[in-house]
Parts: structure tokens; C-alpha cells; sequence
């Protein structure tokens, strides 16, 4: 994490399929005053993130939910190159979420339409992370053994991303083997690996020039 002073924020993830709900506030003539963004807040480091998390989703948006996993943090710099980190929670609400229209528009929005969605920029990673991850928080452990070639490819992005070291927090290089775990294709799986690499700001011929230079020592 960033050691220079930043902004701090908790967010939840509330997941139906492949949907997820984002919110946004309106101003007082009705219109948005930014993009959508997770429900949640600024948070208060005299408590800890799920406390502030439950806390603001309460206070903000009026109503309770159950938050069953942390999904890692992630930091940017905004215009000023002040860092901002946010910290998302995977939840759970038994009812469904009722926001007042006059002073909220929110949206469950299709992970594959992502894109085309006008996010905050820090939200937007979250929404990335989600999306090439989605197994890992909705699907079930893998039943069926993958063939030879699936899980060479597996082992082969598992040493990659075991090599970047520090360069990649060690949460993420844990959510990437426990998605190889689940009934992720092994396109899912690769495209995961690339946007870990991209997100953390990597080369993957750094890697490929690595294995060269090793062969070539042999």
C-alpha cells in the first residue's frame, strides 16, 4: 500500500449472477453529480473497514447488510497525483436494496457492460476485478481434473505471477490460484492473469525474457 498520505474508502459489492448494483447521487435539479460508484464511503481509520463499511451503508443509504469477504485493495492518483485506496467488500443484503429516487440513480448493471458504464475511476477497477474474477465469488470448486495442456498454461501464469514477487500484492496472487481452483475456463483464467499483470502495471515479456535468459544459461 501506498505510504503517502491518501483518501480511504470501503465499498460493497452486492452480486446478483452476473449483475452488480452501483448508485450514484443527484443533485438538487435532479441530474448526477459524477459517475456511478459502490455504495459506501470515505473511511475512518479509528475503526476497522467492515465496522466503517456497516456503518456507512446504514447511515447513508439506510439499510443492513451482511458482508462476507474483503476483495483486496486498490489504489490510483487523481488529477492532483494524490493516491486514493479503496477497500471492497463482498455482501449480502436478504432484501432488496430501495434507494430514495429523488436523491439516488442506481442500477444493476450487466459485468459484460462494464464498459460502457461511466464509473469512478477507482470503482471501475473494483468492477474489473470482479468481472475477470467472477468465479471465485460465484461459482463452485472444480470437479473435473482440466487436461494437460489447461493446466500447464495454469502452472505456467502460477510461476509467472510467483516471480513479479512484491511487485504484486500477495492477496491477489492468493484470489488468482483460488480462482484455477474453481469451475473457471481456462479463458477466464487467462484473461484474469492478464489483467492482474496490466493492473499492477506489468510486462509479461519481462517474464518471457526471464525464461529466455535462464534457458540460455543451461
Amino acid at each position: 500500500m501506498n505510504t503517502e498520505a491518501s483518501s480511504q474508502y470501503v465499498c460493497g459489492i452486492f452480486l446478483q449472477g452476473k449483475r452488480i448494483f452501483l448508485v450514484r447521487t443527484l443533485n438538487d435539479d435532479g441530474q448526477p453529480d459524477g459517475g456511478f460508484h459502490f455504495p459506501g464511503g470515505r473511511y475512518d481509520e479509528r475503526v476497522g473497514k467492515a465496522e466503517a463499511l456497516s456503518y456507512l451503508l446504514k447511515r447513508k443509504y439506510g439499510f443492513r447488510v451482511k458482508i462476507l469477504a474483503p476483495i483486496g485493495s486498490f489504489t490510483s492518483r487523481g488529477r492532483g497525483g494524490m493516491p486514493s485506496t479503496i477497500y471492497p467488500f463482498l455482501c449480502h443484503s436478504d432484501s432488496r436494496i430501495l434507494l430514495p429516487t429523488n436523491k439516488f440513480q442506481t442500477g444493476l448493471v450487466d459485468l459484460d457492460d462494464i464498459d460502457s458504464t461511466y464509473l469512478d475511476p477507482l470503482d471501475r477497477i473494483v468492477s474489473e476485478k470482479i468481472h475477470h474474477y467472477l468465479p471465485l465469488y460465484t461459482g463452485g470448486r472444480r470437479l473435473i481434473k482440466r487436461s494437460d495442456s489447461e493446466a500447464a498454461e495454469v502452472q505456467f501464469y502460477i510461476s509467472s505471477l510467483l516471480y513479479y514477487g512484491g511487485r504484486i500484492p500477495n492477496n491477489e496472487k492468493r484470489d488468482f490460484l483460488a480462482l484455477t481452483k474453481t469451475d473457471a475456463t481456462i479463458k477466464q483464467i487467462r484473461e484474469a492473469y492478464k489483467w492482474t499483470l496490466r493492473v499492477q502495471g506489468l510486462d509479461y515479456n519481462e517474464y518471457l525474457d526471464y525464461l529466455e535468459r535462464k534457458k540460455g544459461k543451461k
